[in-house]
């Protein structure tokens, strides 16, 4: 054909299949604008009309709804009391015929509604419990346990294939490749899709949604436990394999166990084994790749543990479920540089844990089996985190505890000296150093130090090896405690206090008294003497770290010498008359002093001099003729102090110019009350060491004998024999005959001695090689008060506390777990009152004194009487039977511990997580 009959006809094919638009072209066969225009037109008809012909599902419509509902993109206004039950009956509705409808995105957007509204508002919750939500995600939960695991396409069985291959070829070569990472939308991200998820797989995982948002709120959470959702919980989370499933049930578990009863509901349907095997999922390649930028399973798993060790119940059953060997190795995650990948915070809580499990003395010798020792100290050289720190710190105080004597001054068997000696075995104590160089002041986070400290205070405490270990200069610096101990009101009391404790227990080494004298510690601690009355127990501390410090000749020569900072003209021993003569002075506080004195006047009567010049020797003479004259049993207190006194009196007596002044503030007779009441034998042989000193000194001799010297001796050869032995291997009788062989200097004595058969025969017991004047250093510890320290803690969210009989949830003692069967017994309500109110008498009197202490005491028991009589009033005026009489005088001690007044979520449980829900 010839060209003009091609276009001839093309133009003629156009006019006949569409007659309504005339033919214009152009003779090069192009359309003009306007049937350009005209063509256009058309088309955007036809599809206007399509879409206005098109309608989507229904259940799209649901969905978007439901979307909209869980985003809150809407505004109810004025009518939110009418609209919002009717909103909440129809989710509620949409989820309880799933297993009718199975539209899974109906399914999941329906609970994701649900949790929206339940996190936002607590009333919705509250709403959603009243109008049955609660049994229906039960019943999604259980169709979701029994869900077959999903069935794998052609593709996605290549695609392990594949991998597989990989893998088998990485190891073969010894290279790393990355981790591939999943394109599944469920393990992803927070967006979940319905597509190819199972209904009964995605029923599980819907139900968690709307019940980890109820859990979140005060008001619902007991309800979701007496419903007996933790079991299915439990179950979901012990069968659930993907990223989703496992971080909603895990943070579902988390925020259960805020409450005592709701742990002991998660052990009994095996949550530690679901726990245990979440942290096993975590190490599958695909799942491990996605927690390596944001660890939020671990997380989970972390607080989870940490709220579930806070139950005594738990704690038992911790280390039989394999967690701590779990723990451990998750920890301990390193990368090429050895650093811990694990997040600071999630490390916390791990750690935590541990340090909770570590509260049960029967579980302390399993946990060293273990590793925990090793394990702690790397984490402190590892990690330099505060939060971590501090609950590592917690962890080797609990396991460092020994079984002691009520007062901690002895250990009653060596059968727990691991507990120490393995983490001075580890380095323990170099890393707890090094941690206060790095929290030195202003760099200071108070509550880490006092934390720190504690745990130097329970390695060391009457563990020579520990202490031998901390005199290597070239592995541990002690010029930090030095530093720590000079940074004055930068401080806290606190940590004033167990820095006294540790100095003066570490002081009773040799080489370190040395060594601190050095650094200029003595002057330091001695200031904290002069501290006001509100830091008893700091000021009788620092006052056996000075006593240790001094018993050295060099020390004691130094400070001796040494002056006051403020007043040069004063020195440091004349500087403790106030201290001395205040009224009252806690008996602590004055035996330790007395020590100081006494390890000041050994051979040094500059010293002894200085002492006399205080002018404290006839006030402490008064305190033991007064209470001798008394005639009453002497406390503990006041019978350490007395030994002290008698110390003191024996060194300064050893100097011949103290003896007669000594005499004549009434000395002699105190001594021989000491001697022939026979109290305590260290009091005897420092009260026969000072009449023995005193016996030397012959003006005085005839005026020894007249206040009964002899008969006194005559006592002693009746009440002791050869087998009586004092610490430093001397005896009763060996004091005696030297104290007639030096008053037989005196001719009108020694003829008293020869007409008396028995003091004859005594006085040829003396050995001839015997020392006349007796004097040595105070070796008894003085009165330190470890009872903060040396008691096991539980953490919680970075807290402290105790365990405070049965439960950790409120500040209120709860009723003992191991004795709930009796917890309506009105014998025993009255019982467990009874203990309370003498665990808090003996609380007040034995912690660290009070000033207004008696005011105190008094005014509670005014209050007690005043409810007495209040409750007796009661009873009278208003008639009943005899068992409501009986409840009426009962207190109330048992506090409930899921009210909503009391919720750990206002306090100190493990922070949840209050962001955004992750939507379906």
């Amino acid at each position: 054909m010839s060209k003009p009959s091609t276009g001839a006809s093309k133009s003629a094919g156009a006019s006949k299949s569409n007659p309504a638009l005339p033919n214009k072209t152009h003779k090069d066969g192009t359309d003009t604008a306007k049937g350009r225009a005209q063509k256009a037109g058309k088309d955007m008809a036809k599809m206007a009309l399509a879409a206005a012909m098109q309608r989507p599902p229904v259940e799209d419509m649901l969905v978007r709804f439901a979307q909209r509902l869980g985003a809150r993109q809407y505004d109810i206004r004025g009518n939110s009391a009418l609209l919002r039950p009717i909103i909440v009956d129809t989710l509620v509705t949409w989820c309880a015929t799933s297993p009718q409808h199975k539209c899974v995105p109906l399914m999941l957007q329906a609970t994701s509604a649900l949790a929206g509204m339940a996190m936002a508002e607590e009333a919705d919750a509250q709403l959603m419990v009243e109008r049955g939500i609660l049994p229906v995600l039960m019943t999604m939960m259980k169709h979701g346990i029994g869900a077959p695991p999903p069935t794998l396409l052609p593709e996605e069985v290549a695609q392990q294939a594949k991998l597989a291959a990989k893998e088998k070829g990485r190891k073969r070569s010894g290279r790393e490749e990355n981790l591939p990472v999943s394109k599944d939308p469920r393990m992803a991200g927070p967006t979940v899709s319905a597509s190819g998820i199972p209904w009964r797989s995605g029923c599980g995982d819907a139900a968690i949604t709307a019940l980890w948002a109820l859990i979140q709120q005060p008001s619902t959470v007991n309800q979701v436990a007496q419903i007996g959702a933790i079991q299915p919980l439990c179950a979901l989370c012990l069968q659930a394999t993907e990223a989703q499933a496992l971080r909603q049930t895990t943070a579902a578990l988390r925020d259960v166990a805020m409450l005592d009863t709701n742990r002991n509901l998660v052990l009994e349907h095996g949550g530690l084994e679901a726990l245990a095997l979440c942290l096993d999922k975590c190490n599958d390649k695909l799942l491990g790749h996605l927690e390596r930028e944001v660890p939020t399973l671990r997380k989970h798993v972390a607080q989870a543990l940490q709220n579930l060790s806070l139950s005594y119940n738990v704690r038992k059953k911790f280390i039989e479920n394999g967690l701590v060997q779990r723990i451990m190795d998750v920890c301990l995650i390193a990368d090429m540089d050895k650093k811990l990948t694990t997040p600071n915070h999630v490390l916390g809580y791990f750690v935590a844990a541990l340090a909770n499990v570590s509260h049960l003395p029967e579980a302390r010798p399993k946990l060293l089996e273990l590793g925990v020792a090793a394990f702690l100290s790397k984490m402190l050289d590892l990690c330099k985190n505060g939060l971590v720190t501090l609950h590592v710190c917690i962890a080797m105080r609990n396991l460092a505890l020994r079984k002691a004597s009520p007062d901690f001054q002895r250990w009653l068997t060596d059968k727990d000296e691991r507990n120490q000696l393995d983490f001075g075995a580890e380095n323990a104590l170099k890393y707890l150093i090094d941690v206060c160089a790095r929290q030195l002041p202003p760099n200071n986070d108070n509550k880490v130090l006092e934390h720190v400290l504690n745990a130097l205070i329970a390695l060391l405490w009457n563990s020579p090896k520990n202490r031998f270990r901390m005199s290597n200069k070239e592995v541990i610096d002690l010029q930090v405690l030095t530093k720590l101990a000079g940074a004055g009101k930068e401080l806290n009391a606190a940590i004033r206090q167990r820095l006294a404790i540790l100095l003066a227990d570490l002081a009773q080494l040799p080489s370190v008294q040395t060594r601190l004298a050095e650094l200029g510690l003595l002057t330091t601690i001695f200031d904290w003497l002069f501290l006001p009355p509100n830091e008893a127990v700091t000021r009788y501390c620092a006052g056996g770290a000075v006593m240790n410090m001094v018993a050295s000749e060099a020390n004691s020569l130094k400070f001796g010498k040494a002056v006051m900072v403020s007043d040069p003209s004063k020195s440091l021993i004349a500087a403790l008359a106030p201290v001395l003569n205040e009224r009252p002075i806690l008996d602590s506080l004055l035996m330790n002093v007395s020590g100081m004195l006494a390890n000041l006047s050994y051979k040094n009567d500059n010293n002894r001099s200085k002492v006399m010049q205080v002018g404290a020797i006839q006030s402490l003479i008064a305190y033991i003729a007064e209470e001798d004259s008394s005639g009453g049993s002497q406390s503990d207190g006041s019978l350490r102090r007395n030994i002290m006194i008698g110390a003191l009196l024996q060194n300064l007596t050893a100097g011949a110019a103290f003896r007669a002044k000594i005499v004549g503030f009434g000395g002699v007779k105190v001594l021989m009350q000491i001697v022939t009441s026979g109290k305590n034998k260290d009091m005897v042989r420092y009260a026969l060491g000072a009449l023995r000193n005193l016996a030397n000194d012959t003006p005085i001799q005839r005026q020894l004998v007249d206040e009964g010297l002899l008969d006194a001796c005559m006592y002693i050869s009746t009440h002791y024999g050869e087998g009586d032995l004092f610490d430093d291997s001397s005896t009763p009788v060996e004091h005696a005959a030297s104290i007639i062989r030096n008053l037989c200097g005196n001719d009108q004595i020694r003829n008293v001695v020869r007409k008396n058969n028995a003091l004859q025969h005594l006085a040829k017991q003396v050995d001839p090689a015997s020392k006349n004047i007796c004097e040595d250093y105070v070796r008894l510890k003085p009165d330190l008060n470890p009872s903060e320290v040396m008691v096991a803690y539980l953490a919680r969210n970075g807290e402290v506390c105790k365990e405070l009989c049965g439960s950790t949830d409120s500040a209120e003692p709860a009723f003992p777990p191991e004795c709930a069967h009796l917890q309506h017994e009105i014998g025993a309500k009255v019982a467990f009152a009874v203990i309370l109110e003498m665990m808090q008498n003996l609380w007040l009197q034995h912690e660290a004194p009070r000033p207004d202490l008696s005011e105190l005491l008094k005014a509670m028991e005014e209050e007690k009487a005043k409810e007495e009589a209040k409750r007796a009033g009661k009873n009278k005026d208003t008639p009943g039977d005899e068992e409501e009489d009986q409840d009426d005088v009962v207190p109330l001690v048992d506090t409930p511990v899921d009210s909503p007044k009391e919720s750990p979520r206002q306090g100190n449980g493990v922070e949840t997580e209050t962001e955004t829900l992750e939507k379906m």
